[in-house]
């Protein structure tokens, strides 16, 4: 998923995680976790 190798390892109603290579300014490629925030649905029927 996007421009950093990224692979969800999780979904819910509220947010989706997912860890990415990011390679740091050595040029290693270190693993960093990210979560999503997703906007709710309050309101709707």
């Amino acid at each position: 998923m996007g421009q950093n190798f990224g692979v969800i390892t999780k979904i819910s109603e509220s947010e989706v995680t997912l860890k990415e290579l990011i390679q740091d300014s050595a040029g290693d490629w270190v693993e960093k976790e990210s979560t999503l925030m997703l906007q709710g649905q309050e309101g709707k029927k």
